[in-house]
């Protein structure tokens, strides 16, 4: 969630209305998991809590180790319009190729009337072995990009 409250607001419901199905089924066991600490809470079961306290510190601590973050990252910047599904194709294209993106940024220069100007870049941050494959790629579909490599942690 910190990567989307990170983001620009504007492209996040377009992303959770392609992936409702997904969605719906995580919060779905979310709601069920928190259904059943509320209980061991309302019943002051604190064996219980300090087990699931536990259990979620040693899954914390999994997840972090588990999750070793590139050395070198790369900068993808490629020029988009404001229309429907432009992100989700430019998404899609590194979800083709297995491609996690690290981090993303979509931005966009105000005009001379304080609006927003329709033509905005997004930024995708990506690990650097990956990145001239997406590049091409984002390129071969029609997009205007740039690509900065070797940035290091």
């Amino acid at each position: 969630m910190t990567r989307i409250a990170s983001g620009s607001p504007d492209m996040w419901p377009d992303v959770c209305l392609q992936n409702s199905t997904e969605i719906s089924v995580v919060l779905a066991e979310l709601i069920d998991y928190l259904g059943k600490v509320k209980s061991l809470v309302e019943k002051g079961d604190r064996v219980s809590i300090l087990e699931k306290l536990v259990e979620a510190k040693a899954g914390r601590e999994v997840l972090i180790r588990s999750k070793a973050k590139p050395s070198k990252l790369a900068t993808i910047r490629i020029r988009v319009h404001d229309r429907p599904g432009e992100l989700l194709e430019i998404l899609t294209l590194a979800k083709s190729l297995n491609i996690n993106i690290e981090d993303l940024q979509l931005t966009h220069s105000p005009t001379e009337d304080g609006s927003i100007d329709e033509v905005g870049t997004l930024h995708l941050v990506i690990d650097n072995k990956d990145s001239e494959k997406l590049y091409d790629e984002i390129i071969q579909s029609g997009y205007m990009a740039t690509l900065e490599t070797e940035i290091g942690l």
